[in-house]
């Protein structure tokens, strides 16, 4: 009879040099492709840009736009709470004016004449110092020294634009509330339940407001929540599903229902 061989079988799988966990990481850390395509029919690919938030964590990214982000911030809320309170409310309207108007007016000369565009072009081409800010700043979005059309370069300066008005807005207002109807409040009418109720209404509010908010971006991601259709359009169709099957446009209703107990606070106040 033929003897058993005494060697086992290789196992015909591989193993694989990458372990598992690294694997895991790596394909969570990779970022979606866009197929994108300029007004002037130039087709492009580029990675989904990071959010915001990740941005801040991470001063890796920082580039002079989220330097200028933060100073900003950080005077704003100084000048609310130790200024008089004319400059206060004067300062609230300034930046509520810088993002109806400013952002609305950038954004109607990008749509009708594509001038944000034709404006970074231009310093692209000459190669100025505002050019250099912009290749920078694009490079920190990607990730990557690609050249990109100039249209998508202006989305990225502006998606700077907003994200240096939309914090002090919101910064302004909360300050200002929180000075002229939040402490005056409590140290006032300390006993008083209907305020603390209203607080307690106050805090749901907000936190539907921020759950819609995040809730929106996740839908609709970051193409569609700054705008870029007015500088560059995807080959893909946009899904509205999940929070807006519950509620038309959840940015502007439920999103914007933390602005209910801003508001109120701030009309209980004397000092108004």
């Amino acid at each position: 009879m033929p003897r058993r061989s005494k060697s086992k079988k290789k196992s015909s799988r591989k193993r694989s040099k990458t372990p598992t966990s690294r694997k895991k990481k790596s394909t969570a850390n990779a970022r979606e492709i866009n197929h994108a395509v300029t007004f002037d029919g130039v087709k492009f690919d580029y990675e989904t840009l990071p959010d915001m938030v990740d941005i801040y964590l991470h001063p890796s990214k920082w580039n002079l736009g989220v330097v200028l982000t933060f100073l900003s911030v950080a005077l704003t809320t100084y000048c609310v709470f130790y200024t008089p309170p004319k400059y206060t409310i004067g300062l609230c309207i300034f930046w509520r004016l810088m993002y109806d108007v400013g952002l609305g007016l950038i954004m109607y000369f990008q749509s009708n004449y594509e001038s944000l565009t034709r404006f970074v072009r231009h310093h692209l081409e000459k190669n100025t110092m505002f050019g250099s800010f912009v290749r920078s700043s694009v490079r920190k979005a990607t990730g990557d020294s690609k050249e990109y059309p100039a249209d998508f370069q202006a989305w990225v300066i502006f998606r700077i634009i907003v994200n240096l008005v939309l914090p002090n807005d919101v910064f302004a207002f909360c300050a200002a509330t929180v000075r002229f109807g939040l402490w005056s409040e409590i140290e006032s009418d300390a006993l008083n339940v209907d305020i603390y109720m209203a607080y307690a209404l106050g805090l749901v509010l907000v936190s539907l407001a921020l759950i819609s908010k995040k809730k929106s971006h996740d839908v609709i991601g970051a193409y569609a929540w700054f705008w870029g259709d007015h500088f560059i359009l995807l080959d893909r169709d946009l899904k509205f599903d999940g929070i807006f099957e519950m509620c038309p446009h959840p940015m502007y209703s439920v999103g914007y229902a933390w602005y209910v107990p801003n508001y109120s606070l701030s009309l209980y106040s004397p000092t108004l």
